[in-house]
């Protein structure tokens, strides 16, 4: 029974990780008070807003495992980040590497990629706070800490595995345009396999979190070079 709890209540984040910002905007609308309306900085608050509501109920959901985690992880930081940091490292280059073969296959950017430099462009504060902050905060505890809950730590592979397909499946198929795009499922599912390798690792969210905050800052600051001039 715990273990069909646990694949629901996974289902269930996974459906609002997509639909929440969408449901909320609706559900204000509907009251009248549409978001679209108002201007750009006024806008930006209350994405950000909506966005840091769903971080409190992912909170409320594994709080006790989170505040664990946090005491956890200073006890013991530097064993971890040195772990991370190996592991992140090797997945990085390979998810290079895997994108420069496919752009020898597919020359066009991936659909997602697209999306993300138009709202860097238009909302960069927003953008930041949600690739930075909200993203490794909440793709974590639902990408890594809920799938593994499924799992038994005897089948430490096939959860890595699954945790990173589904992690490049979501991060392609949201905004695929063209079925040649679904091969950045491979790049994105590298890097989500190598965080759940490092959870299997440290059972430590804070650690996979690190790194995703790491590595989504890192291209946030890249793509915001040629916008301002840098």
């Amino acid at each position: 029974m715990k273990t069909i709890y646990k694949i629901i209540l996974t289902v269930f984040l996974f459906v609002m990780d997509i639909v929440y910002s969408s449901l909320v905007y609706s559900i204000l609308k509907y009251l009248g008070f549409d978001l679209l309306s108002l201007k750009d900085s006024t806008k930006i608050f209350y994405l950000i807003l909506i966005d840091f509501s769903f971080m409190v109920i992912i909170y409320l959901i594994y709080h006790k495992k989170v505040n664990r985690d946090i005491v956890d992880y200073k006890n013991n930081f530097k064993e971890y980040f040195l772990l991370g940091l190996k592991c992140w490292l090797i997945g990085l280059s390979l998810m290079i590497f895997s994108n420069l073969i496919i752009s020898m296959i597919y020359s066009n950017q991936s659909a997602n990629e697209e999306v993300i430099q138009n709202i860097l462009g238009r909302y960069p504060i927003y953008m930041i706070f949600s690739a930075s902050i909200f993203a490794p905060f909440v793709e974590e505890l639902i990408f890594r800490k809920s799938i593994r809950d499924i799992f038994d730590n005897k089948y430490d592979v096939i959860y890595i595995i699954v945790s990173g397909l589904v992690f490049g499946f979501i991060h392609t198929l949201a905004n695929v345009n063209n079925i040649m795009e679904l091969l950045y499922i491979i790049p994105y599912g590298i890097v989500g396999s190598m965080f759940a390798y490092i959870y299997t690792k440290t059972d430590n969210i804070f650690v996979p979190m690190t790194f995703h905050f790491i590595h989504n800052t890192m291209i946030i600051v890249l793509s915001l070079s040629p916008l301002f001039g840098g």
